[in-house]
């Protein structure tokens, strides 16, 4: 989780860990940001958002 992703280093820090992982299990990127910035089947989404649903 990181609270913003906005920034193209803090994304591919954030991403790359995930990115590397070969199964087929959902993967989640979580911040404060609204934007989606889903990338290569991995979703992010709003950590707010993520706690009330």
């Amino acid at each position: 989780m990181a609270q913003t992703v906005l920034d193209p280093k803090t994304f591919a820090r954030e991403i790359d860990p995930l990115d590397k992982i070969d199964d087929h299990y959902p993967k989640i990127l979580l911040s404060m940001d609204y934007m989606d910035l889903s990338h290569k089947g991995i979703k992010q989404i709003n950590v707010l958002d993520w706690l009330v649903s």
